[in-house]
């Protein structure tokens, strides 16, 4: 059954690191230009994957290693966020090289415009790195919310960063989530977040149980997508941010769940794997 969410409380959608895309248009993940798309479209925030320099600087970066996405070679710790600067992403955007990019500039390019999902593929340890970047950027810390890998990771951050939205995240089929799991989540941490394939079906009862609890509910997506009838579905759940590719179903969530400008673009999304 799916249990349709009270009138006046909306989803939001949050753009995905790895792929933003309209129209053909697709800019490279993990980087200030997928940001800067992700708000032109409407998206209500970006979540973006975080990785530690050699020389402990945190930059955007899905894999642990540089060969998949950029021109450069081997552990993304085993060099200085400067020796990373002579590297490209393979992909380029409108013509231009892209760089790897810093936390520090994607949160100035992220500004006020919305809220800043951070995947941590770092450790606590760089919790002072993280701490530092905030502070130079000028980021708004309620504006951020953490993806932490367990739950004693997520207490971490979450007593680093009081204010910021701090998810445990699980992957797997949402029906094999026993709640027993969804019980055991710790009161300091402010939701779980949970894959969501598309063949899936309602996860109202989750949503519901979740949100008994005073909590709240991410969705994501891991290479593969979620249709626009299964994306409705998750707004009939509940569930308060759905990470996805899917721009077009903006509209549907309406202008409150928007954090940037108005006027967005509301063009048909590219449903081409890539």
């Amino acid at each position: 059954m799916r249990h349709v969410r009270e009138s006046g409380l909306k989803s939001k959608f949050i753009a995905w690191a790895q792929m933003v895309s309209a129209k053909g248009e697709q800019p490279p993940g993990n980087s200030i230009e997928a940001i800067s798309y992700a708000y032109e479209l409407g998206f209500s925030g970006v979540e973006m994957d975080l990785r530690l320099t050699g020389d402990g600087v945190p930059v955007l970066m899905h894999d642990d290693t540089l060969d998949r996405t950029t021109t450069g070679s081997g552990p993304v710790v085993s060099l200085s966020f400067a020796e990373l600067q002579q590297f490209e992403i393979k992909q380029r955007w409108k013509g231009e090289p892209v760089r790897i990019a810093s936390l520090e500039q994607a949160l100035r390019v992220n500004g006020d415009k919305g809220t800043f999902l951070c995947d941590m593929r770092i450790n606590a340890k760089a919790i002072d790195a993280i701490r530092r970047a905030i502070v130079a950027s000028g980021f708004d810390e309620k504006l951020l919310q953490i993806s932490a890998y367990s739950d004693r990771e997520g207490i971490l951050f979450k007593e680093a960063f009081p204010k910021a939205s701090v998810f445990s995240k699980r992957y797997g089929q949402p029906e094999t989530i026993p709640f027993t799991w969804l019980s055991r989540i710790d009161q300091r941490l402010d939701g779980v977040m949970i894959e969501m394939p598309n063949e899936a079906g309602s996860i109202g009862d989750i949503v519901d149980f979740v949100h008994s609890k005073g909590k709240q509910v991410v969705t994501f997506v891991h290479y593969h997508w979620r249709d626009l009838a299964a994306l409705q579905g998750l707004i009939d759940d509940g569930v308060d941010y759905i990470l996805t590719q899917h721009h077009a179903m903006i509209p549907l969530v309406g202008p409150a769940a928007f954090s940037g400008a108005a006027e967005r673009s509301t063009a048909q999304a590219d449903t081409r794997l890539q």
